[in-house]
């Protein structure tokens, strides 16, 4: 399991994933968690991260290189794409069992705050993580692997 954004911080993180296919047994899973690059790209257009200080410069060059970049400096955070996490799967002789996002439902801190719109916020996070129109908006792309030998 790669929870955690582990690989989306990884300098070479096509190496990491590799090591993570070696270590699993045959008809192991693997549980890979990254941030997704549509999901990044448009966070970075909130009054928080202008707050922080992203640019116009920074978005340019994550664009082109995937990797966060706040006030001109590498975060060395990378994000991907469902289409190249199905691509790793076809490299490694994996099967995708599930695939999915988390949270694909942007809310205000004061939304959770509301015992019954949290509650609506979980339900139509659950009922739309899978949604592949959808998904690429998640902060976060979930995969499930399974080892096929």
């Amino acid at each position: 399991m790669c929870l955690g954004d582990a690989i989306s911080f990884c300098p070479d993180h096509e190496l990491a994933f590799r090591e993570l296919v070696r270590v699993t047994k045959p008809q192991g899973h693997i549980h890979l968690s990254v941030n997704s690059f549509w999901g990044n790209y448009h966070a970075m257009y909130t009054e928080k991260s202008r707050e922080m200080g992203v640019s116009f410069d920074d978005a340019k060059k994550y664009m082109e290189t995937r990797v966060l970049h706040i006030n001109g400096q590498s975060t060395g955070c990378r994000s991907f794409t469902m289409k190249e996490l199905s691509k790793w799967a076809d490299q490694h002789n994996l099967s995708i069992l599930k695939s999915f996002a988390a949270p694909v439902f942007p809310a205000t801190p004061e939304w959770y705050e509301d015992p019954v719109i949290s509650k609506e916020i979980r339900d139509i996070q659950y009922r739309y993580c899978e949604e592949e129109n959808i998904m690429e908006f998640g902060n976060h792309l979930n995969v499930i692997y399974r080892k096929e030998r």
